[in-house]
């Protein structure tokens, strides 16, 4: 339940995260050598046109001294932000969710065979070469740690194992095109994570400098290129507001802000937009009488007016979506912008061919059937907590009045929300959740999935022809019509965060919801 109802590692992670070629319908595909550069890193931010200080080499970024540096048994996401600088990965998600190779220079996919073939040259900060087995030790210890934040990008795991010294085999539970977008777990040398900072080979080496702890630039790093930022001082910060204090008078110099309801705010800074991969939806009890036809519910989808949402209530730090997927995922084509906005006249069309061709006393469509006029009434829930999914709210049911549908709104404690979701007392409810970088959207469908409230299970078509995508049956284009035509949810839009910085500061610098330092050695 936390994962959908609390933004779980993400506003405690994501608002206080201070600096701090798989084919979609190919049943074998690869990521080569040739992607270890990634083609967004050409995606430079905003920043990039500014003036900025090409003489910084060295930065202070927040951490929580008192807590675990550990990225397997750290629970605090200051800690956790730190370690793509410290440990490398196999591979990472950009900007596009494509996979950019980092440990790995090749991953070939088949079915549920994963075949990884690793860099040669790599070694660990105490000067020993990184093996296979070293790599089957790390992917094992997040498949064995419940608790660890990289557990859940292991769960199709089914067994880990090493092929010589150089090759690694994954073998998974169900096909998944995308596993490598899984592959961002830090490599630790074997036995290490017994240290309070485990053994890595990160672009950076950490130690000791009077009451600091201090990042160094890896002289040994694999692929020896050598940052700007030199230097890297944590600072022990109490809460968010020391953090947001400390960047505007220059004691620390780069925070991320997810624009969630308990978001950092930073003025008179710079900054670069981050994908977040995290899905405002209307859910919708399927099994509902009005509910069930699947005309009606692609009709309430075509009246939302997203781009709205993301503007009015979302400050433009979101992005409309008529489909479950980030409109940065490159494997889907971009929604045209006509989708994206009202289709009242196919929203209409729809509800009339449903039956509802008429209205009643107040103003509400209706449907005759068997002698008995039944009006288009729903009633949504929305936790009462959060204020932009109450205003949210506000905005559909003002839309959908508009076009002839009832809609009450009910603010309700998150108590009440879950047991009315558990026991199927609504039509409708706004809630949040973060996808994995995989796409999965099996938590919409599977028995005791986070967010597998009122769709149509198991049973649903859309699902049907996900599974078989993910299987190389079916081609990516599929996946919207099948969507479409049963709507068995409606996305609103994906929130968006942002790294912020002063003014004076580096370009090109582009960051990932899971790396927000994913280039730093190619800052400018």
């Amino acid at each position: 339940m936390k994962a959908l109802f609390s933004r779980i590692f993400i506003p405690a992670l994501a608002a206080v995260l201070v600096c701090t070629s798989l084919g979609g319908c190919d049943t074998a595909s690869a990521v080569s050598a040739q992607s270890g550069v990634s083609s967004s890193s050409a995606a430079s931010s905003s920043a990039s046109k500014k003036a900025h200080t090409t003489s910084l080499t060295h930065i202070t970024i927040p951490y929580a001294m008192n807590l675990s540096m550990n990225p397997f048994t750290a629970n605090s996401m200051i800690n956790l932000n730190l370690w793509p600088l410290l440990y490398d990965c196999l591979s990472e998600p950009d900007k596009s969710f494509s996979p950019r190779l980092e440990l790995a220079s090749a991953i070939h996919v088949s079915g549920t065979s994963v075949s990884i073939t690793l860099r040669s040259g790599v070694v660990f900060t105490d000067g020993s070469a990184l093996t296979a087995s070293d790599v089957v030790y790390s992917l094992q210890l997040a498949m064995q740690t419940p608790s660890s934040y990289f557990h859940s990008r292991t769960t199709n795991f089914a067994s880990v194992s090493s092929n010589g010294s150089q090759g690694v085999v994954i073998t998974l539970k169900t096909s998944d095109p995308l596993v490598a977008n899984l592959l961002d777990i830090p490599i630790i040398k074997a036995g290490s994570d017994q240290n309070s900072i485990p053994t890595g080979s990160g672009r950076y080496t950490i130690s000791k400098s009077g009451n600091n702890e201090v990042l160094t630039a890896n002289a040994s790093w694999y692929l020896h290129k050598t940052p700007k930022v030199k230097t890297i001082t944590l600072l022990d910060m109490p809460d968010n507001d020391s953090i947001a204090s400390c960047l505007s008078i220059g004691e620390v110099n780069y925070i991320l802000s997810d624009y969630g309801t308990d978001a950092l705010t930073v003025v008179n800074d710079s900054s670069t937009y981050i994908d977040l991969n995290q899905l405002l939806f209307m859910g919708v009890n399927c099994s509902s009488s009005l509910l069930s036809d699947a005309r009606v519910r692609r009709a309430l989808s075509l009246i939302v007016d997203r781009t709205a949402i993301a503007t009015e209530i979302y400050s433009s730090h979101a992005a409309a979506a008529c489909l479950p997927f980030d409109p940065s995922f490159s494997k889907m084509a971009k929604t045209p912008a006509a989708d994206l906005s009202p289709r009242l006249d196919d929203a209409i069309d729809a509800l009339k061919t449903a039956g509802y061709t008429a209205k009643n006393a107040t103003g509400v469509l209706t449907k005759s059937e068997d002698g008995k006029q039944t009006p288009l009434t729903f009633n949504l829930i929305v936790n009462k907590a959060d204020s932009q999914r109450c205003a949210t709210a506000q905005i559909i049911s003002q839309e959908f009045k508009n076009e002839g549908i009832s809609l009450k709104v009910s603010a309700v404690d998150i108590n009440t929300f879950t047991d009315d979701l558990k026991s199927g007392a609504y039509d409708l409810y706004l809630s949040e959740i973060k996808l994995p970088d995989d796409m999965d959207v099996s938590s919409f469908f599977e028995a005791g999935g986070t967010a597998a409230y009122g769709t149509p299970g198991a049973a649903s078509t859309f699902y049907s022809v996900f599974e078989k995508w993910r299987a190389g049956i079916e081609k990516t284009t599929s996946l919207s019509a099948a969507f479409e035509d049963e709507t068995p949810f409606i996305p609103l839009i994906y929130r968006q965060g942002t790294v912020s910085y002063p003014k004076s500061f580096f370009s090109n610098i582009t960051a990932t919801n899971h790396n927000i330092f994913f280039n730093i050695q190619d800052w400018q």
